[in-house]
């Protein structure tokens, strides 16, 4: 396998996500940033955009090592990046992510989902799965249900993520502590069940989770087929023809969007390149 990547970004000046691919190793790992309002008094100085590009190189790297499973070489990045700022106050204030990631092992392609990033799996039967950690919009989702002030909604959302982040029956993300990697949904395959592999951000599977532009099935065909920035372009034209109506919602009108993938050689249709 060769994953290649793609990105586009709803600030040019301030990517929050981040690719890290081995082309040759058979690595992908997506990175989506996050991070509460700027916050003069926040204990962290560095933006979303470092510790997505810290964690995302740093994972992909130790993920060479196959002799560790996935989720304990996510705790070992976390560590990691950690130890790159020990002059920061690292509360609930500093960056946060999450991960997709898939590796080629021997005959199997291993995959880590954290957060409300996903992996979809195209199966040579014609079967496509998608892989999607949804413990965040299970506790944050009753938070402001009923609230039509837009204002509102948020204040609520940001109080309910920061009451429910890395703690039991809440949901779990990358930051400062390695024990949340061990709570990422995981899995393998045998290489010649599938077609392809994808890791992707959730601005990304945005196109089918939120907005129903298409199916998963086809989302699978036009990546896996190449054409992952055309169905970007798709879902950013259909996000600024109803931005009035995602603002009203308290909706992000635009996120980063970042996918890898990769076409398995048993596909017969060759890597992507």
């Amino acid at each position: 396998m060769q994953p290649p990547g793609s990105t586009l970004t709803a600030d040019p000046r301030d990517n929050q996500d981040a690719l890290a691919l081995d082309e040759q190793d058979g690595i992908a790992v997506v990175v989506d940033g996050a991070g509460l309002p700027r916050d003069p008094e926040a204990g962290c100085r560095h933006p979303v955009s470092w510790y997505s590009r810290a964690l995302a190189e740093r994972y992909r790297d130790l993920l060479r090592d196959r002799a560790l499973p996935m989720d304990g070489v996510l705790a070992l990045a976390i560590t990691q990046v950690r130890a790159l700022h020990p002059e920061c106050r690292l509360d609930h204030t500093a960056p946060s992510a999450t991960v997709a990631a898939f590796r080629e092992a021997d005959d199997l392609v291993e995959h880590l989902v954290l957060c409300d990033a996903s992996i979809v799996l195209a199966f040579a039967d014609g079967t496509v799965v998608a892989v999607t950690d949804d413990r965040l919009d299970r506790v944050v989702g009753p938070a402001q249900a009923g609230l039509a002030d837009p204002a509102e909604r948020l204040v609520r959302r940001l109080e309910a993520m920061h009451r429910t982040r890395n703690v039991p029956g809440g949901w779990w993300c990358c930051q400062h502590d390695p024990a949340a990697a061990f709570e990422a949904l995981t899995g393998a395959h045998d290489l010649r069940e599938l077609r392809g592999v994808i890791a992707a951000s959730d601005g990304a599977t945005r196109g089918h989770q939120s907005l129903g532009l298409f199916e998963l099935a086809h989302l699978a065909d036009e990546v896996l087929a190449g054409d992952a920035p055309r169905l970007a372009a798709t879902s950013r034209a259909d996000e600024e023809a109803r931005a009035d109506a995602l603002r009203a919602s308290a909706t992000t009108v635009h996120d980063d969007l970042s996918i890898a993938w990769a076409v398995t050689a048993t596909s017969g249709r060759g890597p992507a390149r």
